[in-house]
């Protein structure tokens, strides 16, 4: 699994966590970053704090899982490029994010995906619009917004991920793209309707 392979590379380094400095940043909503080929005049703005608790929730079966997970992993995973440090500066972080929690949200969300009946996901998506990565957490000037690619990041990381470049700002940028992807693809299946019941009744066994 791509994810386990970063996770690996990370508890390897001596990293446990995720210490997050910054809240905000830059991004696009689906309709205009996945659905048209006019490049969007202006991005929204996120926030990982409330990314992060919401996720929270979910691990803790406080919320149900939704199809905007998958985004909220996105932006986290996205943030390892930007904010890993040692544990011990836990107390000067706005968030402090377990690896272990991450991988357990992946487990849990998949398996969910599985149970709605989920077993593989095909996309019509190539081309994409995002936030420049170097702009994506600077609130001094408005981000550039670039085209990118989905099959590109997808062969990307089937081609080059390994242990030695596991948690490098592509790969990283890649699958965060790829957890997206999979969230919008879930969202306009026919078979969203076994997700829905889902979240509704928090057990996707029970909508089977």
């Amino acid at each position: 699994m791509m994810l386990d392979l970063i996770l690996n590379a990370l508890h390897e380094s001596g990293i446990a966590a995720i210490n997050i400095y910054k809240d905000w940043y830059w991004t696009i909503a689906y309709e205009e970053a996945y659905h048209t080929l006019k490049k969007p005049t202006e991005c929204e703005i996120g926030s990982l704090v409330d990314d992060w608790e919401w996720l929270e929730k979910v691990l803790c079966k406080e919320n149900p899982s939704t199809t905007l997970d998958f985004e909220r992993l996105g932006n986290v995973i996205r943030i390892l490029k930007k904010n890993v440090y040692p544990e011990e500066t836990k107390s000067k972080c706005l968030v402090f994010i377990n690896l272990s929690d991450v991988a357990k949200l992946v487990t849990q969300i998949l398996q969910k995906t599985d149970k709605a009946g989920f077993d593989t996901i095909s996309t019509n998506i190539n081309t994409y619009w995002a936030a420049k990565p170097e702009d994506e957490y600077n609130f001094n000037q408005e981000p550039a917004i670039i085209e990118k690619s989905f099959s590109e990041d997808w062969n990307y990381l089937k081609n080059n991920l390994s242990d030695s470049n596991a948690t490098s700002s592509d790969v990283l940028e890649s699958f965060s793209r790829l957890l997206m992807i999979i969230g919008e693809e879930i969202k306009n299946s026919p078979l969203i309707v076994n997700w829905l019941v889902c979240e509704q009744k928090h057990d996707c066994t029970k909508a089977l």
